[in-house]
Formats: C-alpha cells, structure tokens, sequence
C-alpha cells in the first residue's frame, strides 16, 4: 500500500490540484500575457506527464500497463487536458480553448520525450555494464 501511495499519489494530488485551478473562476487577478499563460499550461501537463508516467511504469500487477508507460502517459494527459478545457467551459469567467489545449498537449509530449531519452540512455549504459 505503501509503494501505491508512493507511484500514485503524486499524480492524483496534482490532477487535482489541476481541477482545482480549473475550478475557480480568476486564477490570479494579474492576467499573464498570451505566451506566458501558454507556457504555464505546458509547465504544468508536463509536470502531469512527469506524475502519469511514474505512476504507470511503476505498475506491477499489470504488467502492460508498465510496457507501455510511455504511450499511456501521453494519451492520458490529452484526455484530462480535453476534460480539463471542457469543465472550464461551465466554470464562469473561464474560457475554454483549443489552444490552451494545444499547449497542455505540447507539454506532455516535451515530458514524454524528455522521460524517453532519459529511459533510453539508461537503457544503454547498464547494457554497457
């Protein structure tokens, strides 16, 4: 219970930290110019990517689940950035956008390849051993 804890709490805590967010209807009372609010959406899917991509390599009672972390992980931060861009279409003075999420997309991806390219080097130096 203990390692469940450990893999999946990071990723509930800040999906719902997300939803949160997402939730209220002014983030903060300084709005952030276009390129700095498309920055913070990346920042933080690929923080989400990060938190998904653990908590699915770390899977071990279902072994598929962690052959396929990678691919997991990005499919799953799309969905909740589509989930996440629908709710705030019903929360008032938010605005739903389409490239909001494009941004939390572009996000994840750069996390998965940075997670890819990590896996992969170390991959190849404990082959190297």
């Amino acid at each position: 219970m203990k390692k469940a804890l450990w893999y999946q709490g990071p990723l509930v805590g800040w999906a719902v930290t997300i939803f949160v967010l997402s939730s209220l209807p002014q983030v903060s009372r300084i709005p952030l110019p276009y390129h700095l609010d498309k920055l913070a959406h990346a920042v933080v899917y690929g923080v989400l990517a990060w938190t998904a991509h653990r908590a699915f390599h770390h899977q071990h009672w279902w072994e598929a689940v962690r052959r396929r972390s990678i691919i997991l992980t990005l499919v799953f931060a799309t969905l909740y950035g589509l989930t996440d861009e629908l709710h705030q279409s019903f929360v008032p003075g938010r605005v739903s956008s389409h490239l909001d999420l494009f941004a939390d997309v572009f996000g994840a991806g750069v996390a998965v390849i940075l997670i890819a390219w990590r896996r992969r080097s170390v991959e190849l130096r404990s082959a190297s051993d």
